[in-house]
Order: structure tokens, then sequence, then C-alpha cells
């Protein structure tokens, strides 16, 4: 963990689930980590609950879909911590639907938050990473972004398109020593599959994902990870 301190990452939707797991393992770790968000008051309870962490904690209420707040946002993490080493690109939404039953705001909604949003920080941070040469870039995806079920449609067409952009990113950054993983998660235990099929005491726990994050970038010194599919609670 010695080699992280001191390092910055941004993490989008690090006010809850995911985001707020690994922006708390990441702070620990003794980085920077400047987070986004929507929702004003998550992200006002998220800064009280890392209030331990003090300046070393960037907050700040962005729509990932939406460019210009996206550009402003890491221009101004950056103009405040120096540089950007890591970004993690978890923002996501899901809403379920059959395929006959998938209206056009449905689809754009979740493309907008699980793909345009990726692609819009991607775009903003790799110019900084490519200046420096060297960076990590960690996209949130899921199992549905690697097959598709009854009633995901549109989540995981937007998540099949995570994957697309990972592989593209990897290959474009390969040459100015930039890392891309994809992090394939089955069911996780937050507000988002309340009505999952799956016990929730047998889900991945937030933590698990936070816990994966910090593995890669302790490891990113030596070797690149393309993917990692996590189906259940302690499987990988």
């Amino acid at each position: 963990m010695e080699s992280l301190k001191g390092k910055v990452a941004l993490v989008t939707g690090g006010s809850s689930g995911i985001g707020l797991a690994i922006t708390r393992v990441l702070l620990e770790a003794g980085m920077h980590v400047a987070i986004c968000g929507r929702d004003k008051d998550r992200l006002r309870k998220a800064e009280k609950a890392l209030k331990e962490y003090g300046k070393n904690l960037i907050v700040m209420s962005v729509d990932v879909s939406n460019k210009p707040q996206v550009k402003k946002w890491v221009r101004a993490s950056i103009d405040r911590a120096g540089r950007v080493d890591v970004l993690v690109n978890n923002a996501g939404v899901a809403r379920w639907a059959e395929v006959e039953n998938i209206t056009d705001e449905h689809l754009d909604y979740q493309l907008n938050v699980n793909l345009r949003g990726p692609l819009y920080c991607s775009q903003s941070v790799l110019p900084y990473m490519k200046e420096q040469r060297n960076g990590y870039i960690i996209n949130i995806s899921s199992v549905c972004g690697k097959f598709g079920f009854a009633g995901t449609t549109a989540y995981s067409a937007s998540k099949f398109g995570l994957m697309a952009l990972s592989d593209s990113l990897r290959e474009e950054g390969a040459a100015h020593n930039i890392k891309v993983t994809a992090i394939c998660p089955g069911y996780v235990a937050t507000p988002m599959v309340t009505d999952a099929p799956v016990p929730l005491d047998e889900m991945i726990r937030p933590e698990d994902i936070a816990s994966t994050v910090l593995f890669l970038l302790n490891l990113s010194e030596y070797a690149a990870i393309k993917e990692i599919v996590i189906t259940r609670k302690g499987e990988s």
C-alpha cells in the first residue's frame, strides 16, 4: 500500500454503495480521492462519513452523462490534487424490462450513465495520463456485460458497450503506459438489486469490489489484468 500514498483517484458514483466502499479503501491506502455523484444529499452524507480523511477527499456534484460537467469535475479535481493516477468508472443505473417494453427513455437513461459516462470521463482524463505516461482506468461493468439475461436487455447492452470501450481504451492506452481493467460482478448487495433472486447473504458485498480495486492497484506495477469476473461472495 505504501506505493499508493499520495496518488490521486477519481471515482464516479462515489457517494454510496460500491463507489463509497472503493472511496473509503483508497483513502485508507493514503490516496487522494475525488468523488462525484448526482444526489447532493448522498454526497453530503458521504463527505460527513469520510471527514476523518480531511483534505484527501474532494466532493463534487456531477452528472456523468453531461460532458461539460464531467470535464469541469476532472479539471477541478486535477487543479486541486495536482494529477490523476486512477479513474474508477463506477456510476451505474439499471432498469429491468422485457424487450417489447423497453422505451426510448428507458434505453437512453442506461446508455447515458453506463456507457456515455465512462466514455466522457475517460476522454477527460486521458490527456493528463498520456502526458504523465502513466495511469489506470478501472471500469465497473457486470456479468451482464458478458452474458445477456431475460429482462436485462437495455442494461446488458450498456455493459457490453462498456466492455468494448474497455478493450479499445486498453489498446490505445498501452503505448502510454495506461492500463485498463473491467470488473464484472454479479449481484452486489446494494439498493439496485433489492428484488434479485439471490439471497442477500450470498451476494457480493461492495467491500469485495473495493478490495478487488485495491488489489489491482497494488498489482499494477507488475502486471495488468484485462478483466475480473466475480460471481458470488468469495468467488472470482
